[in-house]
């Protein structure tokens, strides 16, 4: 009697094209409207629009934030530690106990933003 061949295995997921890595940095942008405590570590944030968004203890650790719009954004806590905030508008901004060691904030407007300490 034959033996049954052995089922093929998974090919496991299809390779991150160009294409789904767009859709992919368009689901992180939305989650980080409000996405207190999470991990957006090394996240492609440029130019997001994250007016008013919680990242309130969130891991931005390397985070790519140029030019982003953080006006009025709840970062307390948050570990911004390396990320890239060069020309982001932090207007109004809570970055109380925030971790901004090595962050960059070239041209960052930081207009009313409270709780920032600079190392």
């Amino acid at each position: 009697q034959a033996v049954p061949a052995a089922p093929a295995a998974p090919a496991g997921p299809p390779p991150i094209t160009a294409a789904t890595a767009k859709d992919i940095n368009y689901i992180v942008r939305q989650s980080a409207r409000n996405c207190p405590g999470c991990n957006l570590a090394r996240a492609m944030l440029a130019g997001a629009n994250l007016m008013g968004a919680n990242l309130e203890g969130a891991n931005l650790t390397g985070a790519d934030m140029n030019n982003a719009v953080l006006r009025r954004a709840n970062l307390k806590g948050a570990n911004l530690y390396q990320a890239d905030l060069s020309g982001a508008d932090l207007t109004g901004a809570d970055l109380t106990g925030a971790n901004l060691t090595g962050a960059i904030l070239d041209n960052a407007r930081l207009d009313g933003a409270t709780g920032v300490r600079l190392p």
